[in-house]
């Protein structure tokens, strides 16, 4: 857009959906119109579990940890040992002076995630810039407590250290008076919006309005 190589008319001529509110404002700041709409779908918890401890689960790109929260986690770490941070996606390999209570696990597949998502009540994402992320949904599918730096009405908002301190430790307490149980709304919720079959019936009905 910037160097002036998008053809206008194919914008103008198509039609444009987006999934995350943030991204229909940037996207109406270089002109183009779009609609919202669900096309994620995820595997639905069908029982309601307990999770083995209050810990934090996250996700960071490897050599991209700064963009994922880093600093951020480092210094909660820091200040509150006796909870430990799991990090996925990266090996951590080139990160020094870390608490010991940060975890890095690398790469893991479906079932290991599902393994770590059951074992940490809280799912963390601290991005800069985001989409509708998928980890997020699937986290909130499994009745994870979510803390994003994106609004959703599911998770909880939060733009600084202080607020993400805050967080975690409202919802370590309460995640333990209700005994570790998972979050049903939250379940209950993905089982609404990100049902596989509800989700793709809504996709094709749309592009079958636009196709008309």
């Amino acid at each position: 857009f910037k160097s002036k190589t998008i053809k206008l008319k194919y914008i103008k001529c198509s039609k444009h959906f987006t999934d995350a509110t943030w991204l229909q404002k940037e996207l109406l700041e270089i002109g183009i119109k779009s609609e919202i709409i669900h096309f994620k779908h995820v595997k639905l918890n069908k029982e309601t579990n307990r999770f083995i401890s209050s810990n934090i689960l996250t996700y960071m790109a490897e050599g991209k940890e700064t963009f994922y929260g880093l600093n951020t986690i480092k210094e909660f770490a820091e200040k509150h040992s006796s909870t430990k941070i799991n990090i996925v996606g990266s090996s951590g390999k080139l990160i020094n002076n870390l608490p010991e209570n940060i975890i890095f696990h690398g790469w893991v597949d479906e079932k290991r995630m599902e393994e770590l998502l059951n074992q940490n009540a809280i799912f963390v994402r601290l991005t800069e810039h985001d989409g509708n992320s998928l980890s997020v949904i699937e986290a909130l599918a499994n009745g994870n407590e979510v803390i994003w730096s994106q609004p959703n009405e599911m998770t909880y908002l939060v733009s600084n250290l202080d607020q993400f301190d805050s967080k975690v430790l409202q919802l370590q307490k309460e995640v333990s008076e209700r005994n570790y149980a998972a979050n049903a709304r939250n379940i209950n919720w993905a089982s609404e919006n990100a049902k596989k079959d509800k989700v793709l019936k809504h996709l094709i009905e749309k592009i079958e309005q636009v196709a008309k």
